[in-house]
């Protein structure tokens, strides 16, 4: 616990924690009410994993399905920043 805060920067900086604002009364103005907060990630989730005891002991007990694991979890990371950022900024409303 006494690294929570790291651990949380690196979850965003990763992409694994993607922070991010909708406000629906923003499309009465035609405007896109979800607003990405994260910016793109620049820490492999890998780093972010190997960083807590959780992932940590995976690794330990069986190494082949730990890389898996993380090769899985940084595709996921992918798809999410992939998704969330073209949502976010697609044209919305009438004016399009």
């Amino acid at each position: 616990m006494s690294k929570g805060m790291t651990n949380e920067d690196m979850a965003v900086k990763s992409g694994h924690w993607l922070l991010y604002r909708y406000n629906p009364e923003l499309a009465a103005n035609d405007e896109n009410p979800l607003k990405l907060d994260s910016k793109e990630p620049t820490v492999a989730f890998r780093d972010y994993a190997y960083n807590e005891n959780r992932f940590r002991r995976l690794l330990a007990v069986d190494r082949e399905r730990a890389e898996r694991l993380i090769q899985l979890g940084q595709q996921d990371c992918d798809r999410r920043w992939k998704l969330y950022s073209h949502l976010a900024a697609m044209p919305y409303g009438k004016k399009q």
